[in-house]
């Protein structure tokens, strides 16, 4: 997933890394990671149509698990 020349640095006070940081094994962290990751990636340059149409399923099914499984 990570070029070795790469170097992603995260807001360790933004909801989403605390929360991956608090549940590090939640079957659900490694999906909301490469979101993260996506995301760092697209306000860098464009993804290609294949990592966008990966990340555009992700982004659903993740809109499904807050729908289902509210925190708040």
């Amino acid at each position: 997933m990570f070029d070795a020349d790469q170097t992603l640095t995260l807001n360790a006070n933004n909801e989403l890394v605390k929360y991956i940081l608090d549940n590090k094994d939640s079957e659900h962290v490694p999906m909301f990671a490469e979101q993260l990751y996506d995301l760092a990636m697209l306000s860098n340059q464009p993804l290609s149509v294949d990592q966008m149409t990966k990340f555009v399923k992700k982004v659903m099914i993740s809109c499904f698990f807050s729908q289902s499984n509210p925190t708040k």
